[in-house]
């Protein structure tokens, strides 16, 4: 008892500084986006266009372009877009009512750590 940090205090504040960072990458991994977006990649057709977008999240539209090359078009800011896929984001408990019948589902998956969100790739 002299005030001071005891050997084990020591060790466990220094193994918890250490394995914070490693922890946190850990987390963000299972809740990224690049599984996502990697998944899909393999259900692209080589003709398509464009991609347009329907309620995409501005971290998802990131990761697209980042991980695939793809910069969406938005149907919120441009309904008349005339892109041949579309990538809905929507949720399983509240899903979007969307596309119209002409649209033919290519892939629908989600991230690893959030099963209700869902993403969804129609070709038309």
């Amino acid at each position: 008892g002299t005030g001071g940090f005891s050997l084990w205090e020591l060790v466990g504040m220094v193994t918890c500084g250490l394995l914070a960072p490693v922890c946190r990458l850990w987390v963000h991994a299972g809740k990224s986006y690049r599984a996502v977006v990697e998944e899909m990649k393999g259900s692209l057709t080589q003709d398509f266009n464009c991609v347009a977008s329907s309620n995409l999240g501005e971290a998802e539209a990131a990761m697209l372009d980042y991980e695939a090359g793809i910069v969406t078009v938005p149907l919120e800011k441009i309904p008349g877009s005339n892109c041949n896929l579309v990538w809905v984001q929507d949720n399983q408990t509240d899903p979007l009512a969307f596309p119209d019948p002409k649209w033919t589902l290519l892939w629908s998956g989600h991230r690893p750590g959030d099963a209700q969100e869902r993403h969804r790739l129609f070709a038309r």
